[in-house]
């Protein structure tokens, strides 16, 4: 039976005690640190954050008044209650367990600077992740440095004693230090060029493996997906980095989806049956989409036309 007439029992208020104090302003230095959900984190961010979470983990050393009598003053030490540092790491830990990422937009390139300073030059319409600091938690490195890559990307890899791989949908790129670019683009194999050092590749799906050094590229491109290994003529798969492009023997369908991504335009083919037609390409220094366009329909016999959003490729 419950008795109506007892009176309520008040909440005891919690507001004075130090746990309580404590886990608030852990979560109040949490949120300032957790960027707008449109944003893409940093490793910058993350360093900041586990800064601030562990700046007051050290002790303190505090005095006591003086007594009246004559016992000399003493000295204690103060420990920040147990709540803070489990609030912290708890919060540090959850932090971390969303990976780090940037992405360049189409017809922009964007520049990434990792932990250990290694670094990422995306491609127009690329996109990379990584676990935020290479860390499992703040003062916790991961084993290995591990980035996925969806799109095209140039690398330089610092060496810090740890591998760094770089992860796509069909191989998997693993190197110590050294300078390379990863293009991996749906519908397309992942193709891996050394400008300097040595990487190995592995393929995802049968664990086979093959080693590159400068001037070298391989990939799963091969009969049947199989990695092979070739000379990289004149390093044609670095030159988007200067304005630039190289494809070849692409198809027309291959062409307009770079063109899509390097200069953020919109270009329709009419007759869908020219999709499967094939050109190579190559541009040493920067080239405008209006001249690169002209160029693959002067080549094929087709007629490149201006429309109120773009261009329009078709039949003469």
């Amino acid at each position: 039976m419950i008795d109506s007439t007892s009176p309520r029992r008040r909440r005891p208020d919690t507001s004075d005690l130090p746990d309580a104090r404590e886990v608030e302003s852990t979560w109040d230095r949490l949120g300032a640190f957790v960027p707008a959900p449109d944003s893409m984190e940093t490793d910058a961010a993350w360093e900041a954050l586990s800064a601030r979470l562990f700046a007051e983990s050290a002790p303190a050393t505090t005095a006591s008044p003086p007594s009246t009598g004559r016992e000399a003053v003493s000295t204690r030490r103060r420990w920040r209650v147990p709540a803070s540092i489990a609030a912290a790491a708890a919060a540090a830990t959850l932090f971390s367990l969303a990976p780090a990422g940037e992405s360049a937009r189409p017809g922009e390139i964007a520049r990434v600077t990792l932990a250990a300073g290694s670094t990422v030059e995306l491609a127009p319409g690329s996109r990379v992740f990584w676990r935020r600091g290479f860390s499992w938690i703040p003062g916790v490195p991961a084993g290995d440095r591990v980035v996925r890559l969806d799109g095209e990307a140039f690398f330089d890899v610092t060496r810090v004693g740890r591998e760094f791989r770089v992860e796509t949908r069909d191989a998997v790129v693993t190197v110590l230090g050294t300078r390379f670019n990863v293009r991996s683009h749906d519908g397309d194999p992942t193709r891996v060029t050394v400008e300097e050092g040595r990487v190995a590749v592995s393929d995802r799906a049968d664990g086979s493996r093959i080693e590159l050094t400068a001037g070298e590229r391989g990939g799963p491109f091969g009969v049947d997906g199989r990695l092979v290994r070739q000379i990289a003529p004149e390093f044609d798969d670095l030159v988007w980095r200067h304005g630039g492009i190289s494809l070849e023997d692409a198809t027309l369908d291959r062409i307009l989806d770079e063109v899509r991504r390097r200069f953020a335009a919109d270009v329709r083919l009419v007759d869908a049956d020219l999709a499967e037609l094939r050109l190579t390409l190559h541009y040493d220094e920067t080239v405008d989409a209006r001249t690169l366009l002209g160029d693959v329909a002067a080549a094929l016999d087709l007629e490149l036309r201006s429309v109120d959003d773009g261009w329009e490729i078709r039949r003469e």
